[in-house]
């Protein structure tokens, strides 16, 4: 079986970073995506928003389990680690 390379090599992830950065809003083609209404946008959430609910839930979790953990320290007769 014979392997087939291409005509050039790859260019690094630098080079192509510095293509993007160069290319105009102008060429940039969006035929294929549809235009915003203000409906979306008044349906959309900011993307500071959801990460703000994640990290309350998140931190509701651990000090649940903490508790739990403190709670069974106390149950057991052990003392529990410090806080904080």
């Amino acid at each position: 079986m014979k392997m087939e390379f291409p005509a050039e090599p790859p260019i690094s992830k630098e080079e192509r970073m510095k293509i993007l950065m160069n290319i105009k809003d102008e060429d940039i083609d969006l035929s294929d995506m549809p235009e915003l209404t203000e409906e979306d946008f008044a349906r959309g959430t900011r993307v500071g928003d959801r990460f703000i609910k994640v990290g309350q839930r998140n931190l509701a979790i651990l000090n649940a389990m903490l508790n739990e953990r403190e709670q069974a320290a106390v149950d057991t007769g052990r003392t529990a680690a410090p806080r904080g």
